[in-house]
């Protein structure tokens, strides 16, 4: 199941070794249909010279574009090394559907299926053994989750990341790319490419803000994200390997107004629900002096629903344990619980278990925020706390390493006003508008013009 595609230049960003990204769009033949198969598919991309150049990943199917064309958004381009010749390439095709791949290569483009992009896989194999590894990985984007040893941990702290970023009204884009990083000590933000003006941030041995004390055992990444003016980095910190021990703490803080949202992450058991265990209750009791430092809001623009700034979300990895889509472009469902709401939710009977345990899932918690919900409010400034100092961010970093979780710090560093921030988050439209037509253009067009 697949794609074969032939573009008439091959992009800039493609060449040479520094590469700036490895995701592009490509228009697609209707004529030419889809596999048969769902998504996500191979895509074997061929250059001007009708060489074999690269293979990628199409994730989803496209949107039509025009009535003879649809979108093909193709990522994790990935060069063979050599460009593979079309004669080459054909002398290592072999079975019944080398015919089907031969048309395909001489018309241009082509979808191809399972058996014939089997048979594309193992010519390449033979071609460019140097290029089997990377090959193996695609196809494992392709066809099944991949195994790692911190796939649960990873997926917490994907999502943490996911989570920071949509508060703050930046672009995902670069997280969608995101790969599996080689080592499993490495912090989520391994998986994601540097840009060149992060060089300076990366894998240092500490993150510079007030009262952190780092410790050896923990891995350090950091990635900028921006739009704009306005910027956020996001700082990921490993805690040591605990055995049994998957956490991760989310902390957005948002520098202008001096506002900070905590949120601790639980994978819950099965997908259905979580033991409140001994651990448990000590994060959420970790967060009760945090709440306690909420301050009265000294202008309207610090008000906000209500003291809470602390949260508990149980996910649905929708992952077995130990497996992790690298394809996943979605947040994780799951129950955001604010603190003082989770207190009177653990004196509810309905949560013991027959043991006398508490446990908390859907079906124990009779209602909670969900994603939709948890961001409308977050991004807008309706939650979150008043007047907090970031030198607070380092007791909750400091504490979340001790306790075995993973730490994640967002921090939105932008001058925007409380109004400008507002207008953004609801203005759903494309970045750039297209100008409003002059009287002259009108005169010309009619009232046609720009509808």
């Amino acid at each position: 199941m697949g794609y074969l595609i032939h573009l008439e230049a091959l992009p800039d960003f493609l060449r040479g070794e520094r590469r700036e990204r490895d995701h592009f769009t490509s228009n697609f033949p209707l004529g030419l249909g889809r596999p048969e198969h769902g998504f996500p598919h191979l895509c074997f991309v061929f250059g001007p010279s009708k060489s074999l150049t690269h293979v990628g990943v199409v994730l989803r199917k496209g949107d039509t574009n025009s009535t003879f064309t649809y979108k093909l958004n193709v990522i994790h381009a990935s060069s063979v090394g050599d460009p593979i010749g079309r004669e080459d390439l054909e002398r290592k095709l072999h079975g019944t559907h080398r015919a089907s791949i031969v048309k395909a290569l001489t018309q241009g483009n082509g979808t191809l299926t399972e058996a014939a992009d089997d048979n594309m896989v193992r010519a390449l194999q033979a071609l460019r053994p140097p290029f089997a590894e990377r090959l193996q990985w695609l196809m494992n984007v392709r066809v099944h989750r991949v195994a790692s040893p911190s796939a649960d941990r990873w997926a917490l702290a994907k999502d943490a990341v996911r989570a920071g970023l949509r508060i703050g009204g930046y672009s995902v884009e670069r997280l969608d790319e995101w790969e599996l990083p080689l080592d499993v000590e490495d912090t989520v933000l391994a998986g994601i490419k540097p840009s060149d003006y992060e060089s300076d941030l990366i894998d240092h041995d500490s993150r510079a803000f007030p009262g952190w004390v780092p410790q050896r055992t923990n891995r350090v990444g950091v990635r900028v994200f921006a739009d704009g003016p306005r910027r956020m980095e996001i700082t990921s910190i490993n805690a040591a390997p605990q055995e049994g021990k998957i956490g991760v703490d989310l902390v957005y803080y948002h520098r202008n107004s001096r506002s900070l949202i905590l949120v601790q992450y639980k994978r819950l058991e099965g997908n259905k629900e979580v033991l409140v265990d001994k651990r448990l209750r000590r994060q959420i009791e970790r967060m009760e002096p945090l709440q306690g430092l909420q301050r009265e809001p000294a202008h309207h623009t610090d008000w906000r629903l209500g003291p809470d700034y602390c949260f508990l979300k149980l996910c649905r990895t929708n992952t077995p344990s130990g497996e992790i889509d690298p394809a996943n472009l979605e947040l994780l469902p799951g129950l955001y619980l604010p603190l003082s709401f989770l207190h009177l939710v653990l004196k509810d009977p309905r949560v013991l278990g027959p043991r006398g345990g508490a446990y908390l899932g859907y079906d124990r918690v009779e209602r909670h925020i969900d994603n939709t919900t948890f961001f409308h409010l977050a991004k807008e400034g309706w939650i979150g706390s008043s007047g907090i100092d970031i030198k607070v961010i380092a007791d909750v970093a400091n504490g979340s390493i001790d306790d075995g979780s993973d730490f994640i710090l967002a921090e939105d560093i932008s001058e925007e006003t409380a109004k400008e921030r507002q207008q953004r988050s609801r203005y759903k439209g494309p970045r750039h508008r297209v100008p409003k037509p002059t009287q002259e253009q009108m005169d010309l067009f009619g009232g046609a013009y720009g509808s």
